[in-house]
């Protein structure tokens, strides 16, 4: 089978040769090519998940009420959510949360898909305290100086403008316009395209829209996710801009994945923000910039971006100059902002991250969770009362 047979493979009408595809680009850590590397280990994912699927099957036919499993994406995940949801069955989908000890989750959706439609409508009538704001300013704080955090990509980041500007050569008062990438692997990037073919399209279109506006610079911050994780990219964007732009535009200036400049002080110096599904959209729309997003994210359509639909509208954005938020604008992303990273996180005492990466769990024995009156328990129900409807859980059985 050819890799396109593969990923179009179905069985009883399911799309089975679909649900490896980001499995198989996280396994490969790359885009997919049609070499023989990419079509070996599709065809051994393929023999993989027709083999979860027969297991699924069978195990389902024990009639669960609901699931309860991570990202939904990974190969055994996701057949089971398929196979569940064609039955009725409510899937409680997980993801790590921002902030420590906290999981974010979704209902029947995959959590990097979940655009926050319902959750907004009833935020509208929910009005962030001064203490909100002030716990939210905090957070903000802790990410951008590189504090304890989900990911510490930099022990020590640079952090000096001035250093910042000469090294990059930003002196010559240019306007300049950021653009921070994503892995090209990550599930919040994979299928996530709107007028796209991937997220190097979107990086070349950038740079050769740049050719014509010599008076204008565009920064390309490499993510450094690339090299600082512990599985590394076998793809690095750096390497494709090199490969294809052996000599880039003089106002294009590339900062390597390598390299410890604080992303946030580009954000800083920048005049506007160019994104594809990146969280660090929303953080520079917090700290007043235009930020233009390219790819379908869960902050997109809020109100205080500007939602690129086809590549003239990028186009269309960059010839005019930038225009920073508005106060109403600001206002509407700082709430989605606390909404997002306090709402949304859910506290998740089972288990503690007392380093990023490393935890323990809270418990000896698992049948603890399960007692009468367990305190966990009781505790994860309250929170879900006190979040949108969506979380209700919505029991087949009646139990």
């Amino acid at each position: 089978m050819s890799l396109d047979e593969i990923l179009d493979y179905q069985i009883n009408d399911m799309p089975i040769g679909h649900w490896i595809k980001h499995p198989l680009i996280r396994h490969l850590r790359r885009d997919l090519r049609h070499d023989e590397q990419t079509v070996q280990a599709a065809r051994l994912f393929l023999a993989g998940a027709l083999a979860i699927y027969e297991a699924a099957e069978r195990a389902l036919d024990e009639q669960w009420d609901m699931i309860f499993l991570l990202c939904g994406r990974f190969l055994h995940e996701r057949v089971f959510y398929e196979l569940a949801r064609t039955r009725g069955i409510d899937v409680f989908v997980y993801e790590r949360g921002f902030i420590i000890d906290t999981i974010v989750m979704g209902v029947n959706e995959f959590v990097n898909d979940y655009d926050f439609k319902e959750d907004w409508d009833w935020l509208r009538n929910l009005e962030p305290s001064s203490k909100n704001m002030e716990n939210l300013d905090e957070y903000l704080t802790i990410r951008r100086t590189g504090g304890l955090s989900i990911v510490n990509y930099w022990p020590k980041i640079q952090d000096d403008k001035k250093k910042i500007k000469k090294e990059l050569r930003l002196l010559d008062n240019r306007p300049i316009t950021l653009l921070c990438s994503n892995i090209v692997w990550d599930t919040a990037v994979i299928d996530r395209d709107i007028c796209f073919s991937g997220l190097f399209d979107w990086v070349r279109y950038c740079i050769n829209c740049f050719r014509n506006k010599p008076h204008e610079i565009l920064v390309i911050r490499v993510h450094p996710a690339e090299v600082r994780l512990r599985i590394k990219t076998l793809e690095r964007l750096q390497d494709r801009i090199e490969k294809e732009f052996p000599h880039l535009p003089e106002n294009v200036r590339v900062v390597p994945a390598e390299n410890s400049i604080s992303t946030y002080h580009l954000i800083e110096i920048a005049h506007r923000v160019i994104v594809y599904t990146s969280t660090v959209g929303l953080e520079a729309a917090l700290m007043g910039k235009e930020v233009l997003v390219c790819a379908r994210t869960h902050y997109r359509d809020k109100g205080f971006t500007i939602d690129i639909n086809d590549c003239a509208g990028i186009q269309k954005t960059l010839d005019r100059p930038p225009k920073p938020l508005s106060e109403e604008a600001l206002r509407t992303c700082r709430k989605y902002a606390w909404h997002f990273f306090f709402n949304m996180m859910i506290p998740y005492p089972v288990v503690h991250e007392y380093s990023p990466g490393l935890f323990r769990f809270n418990f000896d024995d698992v049948e603890e969770l399960f007692q009468e009156n367990n305190e966990f328990a009781k505790f994860f129900c309250l929170e879900m009362e006190r979040r949108p409807k969506r979380f209700l859980m919505r029991r087949n059985k009646g139990l």
